[in-house]
Order: structure tokens, then sequence, then C-alpha cells
């Protein structure tokens, strides 16, 4: 018996693909960006990019429009990470212009930020 004959197991890794595919497609291909973004030259904590952000009316981007922005190189700073607006726990995800992926930072360790003004 193999590890795939479980009809369970299965339909929970094609329910994993189908996941994973919808949210490639949700992602890259969406339109470009069109919110007022605030680049803040100094690297922040998450708290503190969230504080300034806030102090300038905005908000961290989401990380669908954060990939965005970086899709269409519209991030100033390269080879560095930044900051989305998706924490669990005491990590926040981002993404990294040195190595174009995911990143996954505690809430202590500084980032580049955005912020995001919606129109």
């Amino acid at each position: 018996m193999t590890i795939l004959d479980s009809t369970r197991i299965r339909l929970s890794l094609t329910f994993v693909l189908v996941v994973f595919v919808l949210s490639g497609i949700y992602i890259f291909l969406q339109p470009k960006p069109e919110n007022t973004l605030i680049f803040l030259e100094k690297e922040y904590t998450f708290s503190q990019a969230q504080t300034q952000c806030t102090k300038k009316e905005a908000h961290l981007p989401r990380l669908g429009l954060l990939i965005q922005l970086a899709r269409f190189d519209m991030l100033p700073h390269p080879k560095t990470d930044y900051w989305s607006s998706l924490a669990i726990y005491s990590y926040a995800f981002g993404w990294s212009t040195r190595t174009r992926l995911l990143s996954f930072d505690p809430h202590d360790d500084t980032d580049h930020v955005v912020c995001v003004q919606e129109k």
C-alpha cells in the first residue's frame, strides 16, 4: 500500500495544490497598484513601521500589494526586506528585494517601509 492510495491524502494534496495555484493567479494577475505610496528612508521594526504609517494617515500594504509593488519594480531600496501588514504572533511577512521571495521576520527586526494611502 502506497501513501497516495488514501483518498483523504489525495483530496488534501489536491486541495493544497488548488489553493496554491489560485493564490498565484490572484497575486500575479492583479493590475498595477494605483495607491499613493509613501516610502520611508529609514528602516523600522514592525510596530515602529505601523506607527510611522499611521502618522502619515496611511497603513502598511497587504502582502499581495507588496508583491505587486515588487513585481512592477516600484520599491526603491534594492537588496532589503519590506514589511507587509500580515503578522502572525510575533512575526510578520514581507518581501525581500534581494531574493525576490517572501520574508518572515520577527517584529523586532528592522526592515524598510512603504506606507499606502488608499485613493
